[in-house]
């Protein structure tokens, strides 16, 4: 049977699950599959990736989707009410398959498609709470994956083994010259001594980044200068307040805000250390760009930062929200260059062999041709 997959996005954002999703979709694309992407918001980076990866996708406007709102009667009223809308598209694309990919998504569209008889794929990219009411994703879906080993521990307990697996997300990345980082150096204003420091991912409270500013406080004095680069996206005036922070502490002018950029791989190539200082991630994206950018990579001892890092051998972890040792790590290995120049390399090799484009598509692929035969 020719497979014909069927994407669903919510649309008002982009992040690292939908770069995933997407290079998914495009490698799928690539090997004969038929896809096809629906997005319920229109929000212009989402649509121009697609474009650039040549995916077909389709508006649909849902105004609420079920996960808005926590509130059980909230996320069931809302699967009821898209039922309808949502029955429409399954009959008009016809899918084999419905692969969901974020927690509203998969609420919304797991009643469609198994009323349809599409085999929904539950795509679980972080961790879930202990609430029994997610023992209903085994009702809905016909497999769950889940993207590392820390969120695979949190899926519910009454899900078969048959029925969800932990897989990888694919991390693809274009090879940057020394050229064009010390380029952009220069564009930004900075010495090619300069000792830059990048964090890459949505600027909420979560992701502990009043924790590099602090760091960044704790570096000064020293011979050496440092720049913090934030490229992101802000919520709810979390920059207004981190700016605030940075003002009170005195480095307003060594902590660089970039916004939303699309494609954020020449500030991690050309920074001389990447800190992801979030506690809980599901994955962590930074880390994997950061070490296959031969990037030196610091992130917090916690979530799955510790299934990615052994610490001192490929990377460091640092305890969460421990800002001095984190400014004590990158003095040591801003002296000690050889030390920090093989731990990059052998984090280069643990990326390429676990976050591959082709391994993540096979092993997809074999879910899909399984759930298909049952």
């Amino acid at each position: 049977m020719k497979q014909k997959i069927l994407f669903p996005f919510v649309g008002d954002s982009v992040g690292g699950s939908h770069i995933s999703a997407i290079t998914l979709m495009a490698e799928l694309q690539s090997r004969g599959t038929e896809v096809v992407a629906i997005i319920h918001r229109n929000y212009e980076p989402l649509e121009k990736l697609f474009i650039q990866n040549n995916i077909p996708y389709e508006l649909c406007y849902i105004k609420k989707l079920a996960g808005q709102s926590p509130s059980f009667f909230s996320i069931f009223g809302l699967m009821i009410m898209n039922f309808i809308p949502l029955i429409f598209l399954l009959h008009k694309y016809k899918p084999t398959i419905v692969h969901g990919n974020d927690l509203r998504t998969n609420l919304t569209w797991g009643i469609p498609s198994k009323a349809y008889r599409a085999k929904f794929i539950w795509h679980q990219r972080t961790i879930l709470s202990k609430s029994k009411l997610w023992h209903f994703i085994d009702t809905f879906s016909s497999h769950c994956i889940a993207i590392s080993n820390f969120v695979f521990q949190s899926l519910p307990s009454n899900l078969k083994n048959s029925k969800k697996s932990m897989i990888y997300n694919p991390v693809s990345f274009n090879n940057i010259s020394n050229e064009s980082s010390s380029n952009l150096k220069r564009k930004l204003g900075f010495k090619q001594d300069t000792i830059v420091l990048v964090y890459a991912g949505r600027l909420v409270p979560t992701k502990g980044i009043d924790t590099l500013i602090l760091t960044l406080k704790n570096l000064l004095g020293q011979p050496m200068k440092f720049e913090l680069l934030l490229v992101g996206k802000s919520k709810d005036h979390y920059q207004e307040y981190l700016e605030s922070i940075a003002m009170k502490l005195g480095v307003k002018n060594q902590v660089h805000f970039f916004g939303y950029v699309p494609n954020p791989e020449e500030f991690i190539a050309m920074a001389d250390f990447v800190i992801s200082p979030g506690s809980l991630e599901g994955l962590g994206r930074l880390v994997i760009e950061g070490m296959l950018h031969k990037t030196m990579v610091l992130a917090s001892d916690s979530g799955a930062h510790k299934e990615i890092i052994q610490s001192g051998q490929n990377g460091i972890l640092f305890p969460a929200r421990d800002h001095l040792h984190i400014a004590k790590k990158i003095q040591y290995f801003v002296i000690n260059i050889e030390e920090r120049t093989k731990i990059v390399h052998e984090a280069y090799n643990t990326a390429k062999q676990k976050f591959s484009v082709e391994n993540h598509c096979n092993q997809m692929q074999q879910i899909y041709n399984i759930n298909l035969k049952n």
